[in-house]
């Protein structure tokens, strides 16, 4: 793949490749079952534990088990700005987690609380704590903006909740199950305060629990079909500058008929360079304008990356889906700026490579 050419008017310019790479799938592991008989086909829900099935017919077909489960799946919505005083209590079926939205000082999201509420909030549990801060304070109140930072204490490790943030949209959080820490099924949310009546629950509902699909003969081969495809080969921020974030976004889509569904990771090749200089990675979780910083975000339904992140050489999980889907789109935004005291003149570009592999 030819890198992409880009004249830039001045002195400091972005352009990145991008490439698609298709592991091998993975095998599930655990214990082994060999079953005789001369035909076989079977669902169990009943079986929770162990890996690899084997089945042996007359003829010598052999079958493998798939694991198959359906994540139940929630929202919050947030209708209008929050002013402080709600309280939402979220469950993954083991563990319930109250998380208190206030109005604080901006400082004290997806903390854990030694009791319930007030201001100051009264910080100090030691994790996993059943009561979470959500602070909308310095100007994060409005709903596209408390969404965000619902998601950033959803996806604390603060608490032992097995849910996960799948996406944000506006000011929605769309939540998932997970097997990790919950059951995968059907739980109800609740409020237990909305003084302005701005929050909208839908309860975790269509899962079920793990079973074991056994197939023969030669499909019992086949861990299921995967298409990706990218919008774009290359992208180019343009030159960048002191004032403004340089940004330029990739839309990656995904189909698969793997009932454990697909995982896709994104790697570099090394920093953003121009020869021996190169663009900092981000660190703090946004890349701000003024400051030399470099990294990227994702959106979309199955999106795991909520905040500015750096790219590097190792494999990082950019979006993930536990069943099958069809043209699901993950959007990549890539951000870079510059400090004009620090970064030297140049064109800086590095390759990106993307990974899709059906979960195992």
């Amino acid at each position: 793949m030819k890198a992409m050419k880009k004249h830039c008017a001045r002195v400091i310019c972005v352009m990145m490749t991008l490439f698609w790479v298709f592991p091998a799938n993975g095998t599930m592991t655990g214990g082994a079952y060999e079953i005789s008989g001369d035909t076989f086909s079977v669902i169990d829900g009943a079986f929770q534990t162990g890996g690899n099935y084997q089945l042996t017919g007359n003829i010598e077909q052999t079958a493998v088990g798939t694991k198959v489960s359906i994540p139940a799946t929630g929202s919050v919505t947030f209708t209008g700005d929050i002013f402080g005083g709600e309280e939402i209590l979220i469950s993954d079926g083991l563990h319930s987690v109250k998380f208190f939205i206030n109005n604080w000082a901006g400082s004290l999201n997806a903390q854990c609380l030694s009791g319930a509420g007030g201001f100051p909030p009264p910080v100090g549990d030691t994790p996993p704590c059943d009561n979470i801060s959500v602070d909308v304070g310095g100007g994060n109140n409005t709903p596209a903006l408390a969404a965000a930072r619902l998601a950033e204490s959803i996806s604390s490790s603060n608490h032992n909740l097995g849910v996960a943030v799948t996406s944000v949209a506006g000011g929605t959080v769309y939540l998932q199950n997970v097997i990790s820490a919950g059951t995968l099924g059907n739980v109800a949310m609740t409020e237990i305060g909305d003084s302005g009546d701005v929050i909208t629950l839908v309860g975790m509902s269509g899962g079920n629990n793990p079973g074991y699909e056994l197939r023969g003969g030669f499909q019992a081969m086949e861990q299921g079909i995967i298409g990706v495809s990218l919008n774009e080969s290359s992208i180019a921020l343009g030159e960048l500058s002191a004032a403004s974030v340089a940004t330029g976004t990739v839309v990656a889509s995904v189909t698969t008929t793997a009932p454990t569904g697909y995982s896709l990771t994104m790697q570099d090749d090394g920093n953003l360079r121009s020869g021996a200089n190169d663009i900092n990675d981000v660190t703090d979780g946004s890349v701000t304008a003024g400051s030399e910083e470099y990294g990227f975000i994702t959106a979309g339904q199955d999106a795991v990356i909520l905040s500015d992140t750096a790219i590097t050489t190792s494999d990082r999980t950019i979006a993930k889906r536990t069943i099958p889907t069809s043209g699901i789109q993950t959007t990549i935004q890539f951000r870079a700026s510059l400090d004009s005291t620090q970064t030297k003149q140049g064109t800086y570009s590095h390759a990106i490579v993307f990974s899709s592999t059906v979960n195992p």
